[in-house]
């Protein structure tokens, strides 16, 4: 009898390794089973074993993307793919070499170009009494008449277009210049300063 107890021993071993992996299925259920089956699956076949399963596909939420419906059915324009994108930087508004103030701060899209002037030379020079002239390709600011600042434009301008505003702050006057370009949707000027004007007092 101890001998046959013997002999038995490795087939009950043998037997219980079968029935484990159907036993664990019963107890976690068609669902359970249907989830391991798909994270198991290879990564090229993960979302048709996932469909097989009755398994919603993952999705991805945008809300915090503050995208409308009226965004999305916009359509692109694939002439200029870059139409409404806006470039912006800094430039000095001194021709002396070697001098950076950095006080042109210019914006520009495909149409317009914008730049806010804080020229150092001009502090204390009453806002009131300061003038922008515009002409196609340059832009003189004077004071009591005077041209007192000048520059050349990097791209020619509609003059009637032009809207300026002078605002002070701490004595130091800053001249905000809003023009149209001339070329609409031509080449991106990159800055708004080609060069200082030779007739300028302040260099």
């Amino acid at each position: 009898f101890q001998n046959r107890t013997r002999t038995m021993a490795p087939v009950v071993a043998r037997v219980l390794v079968l029935i484990a992996p159907i036993a664990h299925a019963a107890r976690v259920g068609p669902a359970a089973q249907s989830l391991v089956s798909c994270t198991r699956a290879p990564v090229a076949r993960r979302s048709s074993v996932c469909a097989r399963a009755g398994e919603e596909p993952a999705s991805v939420s945008v809300a915090d993307l503050g995208l409308t419906m009226a965004d999305l059915e916009t359509p692109m324009n694939l002439a200029d793919p870059g139409a409404g994108v806006k470039t912006s930087g800094q430039e000095n508004t001194s021709g002396v070499a070697g001098a950076s103030d950095m006080g042109c701060a210019w914006e520009e899209d495909m149409e317009t170009v914008r730049a806010a002037l804080t020229i150092p030379g001009l502090r204390g020079q009453p806002a009131a009494a300061m003038d922008v002239d515009i002409t196609e390709t340059t832009t003189t600011i004077t004071v009591f008449g005077r041209g007192i600042w000048s520059c050349v434009l990097r791209g020619t301008v509609d003059p009637s277009s032009a809207r300026v505003a002078i605002t002070e702050e701490a004595m130091q006057p800053t001249v905000t210049i809003t023009l149209k370009k001339a070329d609409a949707g031509g080449e991106r000027w990159n800055g708004f300063i080609d060069g200082i004007g030779v007739d300028s007092v302040l260099q």
